[in-house]
């Protein structure tokens, strides 16, 4: 059991839920531009999960938001740099 992502079917929205309790909980993910072309909100979201350094359910609302918040900013250079590992 663990985190699960649900997303609209445009793949606009997306928001974490817990699979144990089946309870949505926080901010709500959207799709975005990058550079390299869209991503969909459940890419984002299932991407914030790994960069996240411990279950997201173990943080606050207000926290997860600010965790967001600096997933965002760091997004482009992830991206890049997962782009940059694929071409060695």
């Amino acid at each position: 059991m663990g985190v699960d992502i649900i997303a609209d079917a445009a793949d606009e929205r997306a928001c974490l839920f817990c699979n144990t309790t089946d309870w949505a909980f926080g901010p709500v993910f959207h799709m975005c531009e990058e550079g390299m072309g869209w991503l969909g909100a459940y890419e984002v979201a299932e991407r914030f999960i790994k960069w996240l350094p411990d279950d997201p359910r173990h943080y606050d609302d207000a926290k997860l938001r600010l965790k967001q918040v600096e997933f965002l900013k760091e997004l482009p250079r992830l991206l890049v740099e997962e782009e940059q590992d694929d071409e060695d």
